[in-house]
């Protein structure tokens, strides 16, 4: 398997989006320290376009980082390496309830526009709730129009970007509906 590495400086706080983009193999990417730790950091195989492989980072410390590009099995062939930066995560939002039911139910109403911010591509509404450990909670999230189909995703607070959420949803509500899970 060929592997191809190229460091680069990274600033601390600044989000980055990385793509291996190639009609010629399925890419991976894997992100790490250049040191001689070479501890893995964030990796992907096919989050980009297709098959190829797509990373949002945003460091916590300033420092030269390695990217390394391969091919997932013996691929092999021409690929593009980019590399630009993103703009900040959108700030979160503290929801304020429109209404309530007699089963504690807390309803929220949102809109995606443009003038949201984005993460992996996509413009997002980014909230935080705080939730008591152990108790069991339903987070359900419905459309009002046709043309929306939204993905629920839940991320630690401190963790929100370039890890995978602790659950998500995207068609439980079955027609590109609402999404409707519980988590305990």
């Amino acid at each position: 398997m060929r592997v191809e590495d190229r460091t680069l400086p990274l600033e601390a706080g600044k989000r980055y989006a990385f793509s291996a983009e190639t009609e010629d193999f399925d890419s991976k990417m894997r992100l790490s320290f250049a040191d001689d730790n070479d501890e893995e950091i964030a990796s992907d195989d096919d989050s980009g376009d297709g098959t190829d492989a797509y990373i949002e980072f945003m460091p916590a410390q300033s420092g030269t980082y390695r990217v390394r590009v391969s091919a997932v099995g013996d691929g092999k062939g021409a690929y593009v390496l980019k590399v630009r930066d993103l703009p900040p995560l959108p700030a979160l939002l503290r929801p304020t309830p429109t209404g309530s039911s007699t089963m504690i139910f807390k309803h929220y109403a949102g809109a995606l526009t443009s003038s949201d911010g984005e993460m992996n591509g996509r413009h997002v509404d980014d909230y935080v709730f705080h939730f008591e450990g152990g108790k069991q909670v339903l987070i359900s999230m419905d459309r009002e129009e046709q043309v929306l189909d939204p993905l629920l995703q839940i991320y630690p607070v401190d963790k929100r970007q370039g890890s995978d959420p602790i659950a998500r949803d995207d068609d439980g509500g079955g027609d590109m509906g609402g999404s409707d899970d519980e988590w305990a």
